[in-house]
């Protein structure tokens, strides 16, 4: 009974104490606010989503304390709190199938929440901001104007385009940056707590994440509207980077999976990795098998159907 009341509240003080370093504005206090939600996502995974919505309210507190501003709460209530609530209180889902055995909610469900969520907030930014001058596109260059200094002429026109294909995609990039977030803090927090012992749900066979289809509508959606100028351009740009990451991170499961075999292996993933870092055609690729997965199941392909793939 103590425990119920001391490890959320450790687990609120730390989340509440990694979140507000990034109030000292440098790198390391930025990686380290980036890992605020995975004290939380522990204790819901070690102890259940009651214990975790303490954790939560905890650290909500804190926050509030310590930066008492309502734009500082809301922002970690909104990309932080909720978020994680929402995924531990759905991977702690679970049924008995006819086996008797348990079957816990799928890997590719939540990638489709976290999706859901990535599309609904930007729409929400970018309707609210049609109402500034020039909607998102407009704050979006005026903030990367600010933070680039004057140069000449010539260099400054090389900037301005810069600035302008940035501000184009910079909605997309921050949503997929936030789906990683929620994503490496519960793969970390599942790692603490199987260590530890206290793990409710086993840990699921990521490179056996199903492979799902819908996001194809809205990505087609997002192409067609990109064809056009302006507002409707940017919305569709945006909205089609935002529906291939669920294909993204099936592609990568997809590679994992059948390079099992390969000679290398090890030295060809870090390549692709390292490639992925400084260019963007690899992830392009492997978000196009990530799609191609639905209809040519490659993992089942490579192990003569035997994949052991989540549940569909």
């Amino acid at each position: 009974m103590r425990n119920a009341f001391i490890i959320p509240l450790g687990a609120g003080l730390l989340s509440a104490a990694l979140y507000l370093t990034i109030a000292l504005g440098s790198p390391s206090a930025f990686l380290l606010a980036y890992f605020a939600q995975a004290p939380i996502a522990a204790t819901g995974f070690s102890l259940g989503l009651m214990s975790a919505a303490g954790a939560a309210a905890f650290a909500s507190i804190f926050v509030l304390v310590a930066s008492p501003s309502v734009g500082a709460l809301s922002l970690y209530l909104l990309t932080s709190a909720l978020p994680i609530m929402a995924i531990v209180f759905f991977a702690l889902q679970n049924r008995e199938n006819k086996n008797g055995n348990l079957e816990w909610y799928p890997i590719k469900n939540l990638l489709t929440c976290l999706t859901i969520l990535g599309l609904a907030a930007f729409f929400l930014v970018f309707v609210l901001f049609l109402f500034f001058d020039d909607g998102m596109i407009g704050i979006g260059q005026r903030y990367f104007q600010a933070m680039f200094p004057k140069l000449d002429h010539i260099e400054q026109n090389h900037v301005n385009e810069i600035i302008s294909t940035i501000s184009q995609i910079f909605p997309a990039l921050a949503v997929t940056s936030w789906i990683l977030m929620n994503i490496l803090n519960c793969v970390l927090a599942q790692k603490i707590v199987v260590m530890s012992g206290k793990n409710i749900r086993p840990t699921p066979s990521y490179s056996a994440t199903g492979a799902v289809i819908w996001p194809l509508s809205p990505a087609i959606i997002g192409i067609i509207l990109s064809n056009f100028s302006g507002q409707i351009g940017f919305l569709g740009i945006n909205i089609f980077i935002i529906s291939i990451i669920p294909f993204f991170f099936i592609g990568l499961a997809v590679v994992h999976s059948v390079s099992v075999s390969w000679p290398g292996r090890l030295l060809i993933l870090t390549m692709v990795y390292i490639l992925m870092a400084i260019t963007h055609w690899p992830a392009a690729m492997i978000a196009a098998i990530g799609i191609l997965e639905y209809w040519f199941k490659f993992r089942n392909r490579s192990t003569g159907g035997k994949m052991d793939k989540e549940n569909e």
